[in-house]
């Protein structure tokens, strides 16, 4: 029960930038000061809202390109149904018991907190549980529903990379002296 009293105060912040937005850094602020597993799943719900936001865009997407007549908020078969719904609080309640479960399982064991040289964060199993979700989300986004909306990150990289490139090589002509212009 303490653990909900400690945790009122940033439930009610985040309540109320909900409610105004002119309170929204202000309670970003106040969030930063709690512990890693907090913030990370913070990470994930807003990862989780986005991929479900860019999922539904993606599904959009597919419906009006093809050319299927109808509305795509329905409960037919086409667009995004009731079933969809179903397995988005199906993946929540998933992310949600394993997170669960990894801590309970820290808390029986008695499973302490693993220190890295490269971190100085206590890395437990829980948070670690926790970044899987969020990597997975991650994974989601960018590399599924990304794609299927027509924005390709892997085709957007490589013709940054290729403009980078003739800018380099350019550049080494220009400093060569082969400048042909």
């Amino acid at each position: 029960m303490k653990e909900l009293e400690a945790l009122e105060k940033y439930f009610v912040n985040i309540v109320l930038a909900i409610k105004k937005p002119t309170v929204v850094l202000p309670t970003l602020g106040l969030s930063l000061t709690l512990k890693n597993d907090y913030i990370m799943i913070f990470l994930l719900l807003i990862l989780f809202a986005v991929d479900f936001i860019t999922g539904v865009l993606a599904s959009y997407i597919a419906f009006k390109k093809s050319g299927k007549k109808g509305k795509f908020f329905s409960d037919k078969d086409d667009g995004f149904t009731s079933a969809r719904w179903r397995l988005t609080f199906v993946k929540a309640i998933t992310y949600f018991l394993l997170i669960i479960l990894t801590k309970v399982i820290e808390d029986v064991f008695k499973i302490k907190a693993f220190d890295f040289s490269w971190t100085d964060h206590k890395v437990t199993i829980s948070l670690i549980s926790i970044a899987f979700s969020c990597a997975i989300e991650f994974y989601s986004i960018f590399w599924e529903n990304l794609p299927k909306a027509g924005f390709s990150i892997w085709a957007n990289f490589k013709k940054i990379t290729g403009i980078a490139k003739e800018a380099v090589t350019e550049i080494k002509s220009i400093k060569d002296g082969d400048s042909t212009t």
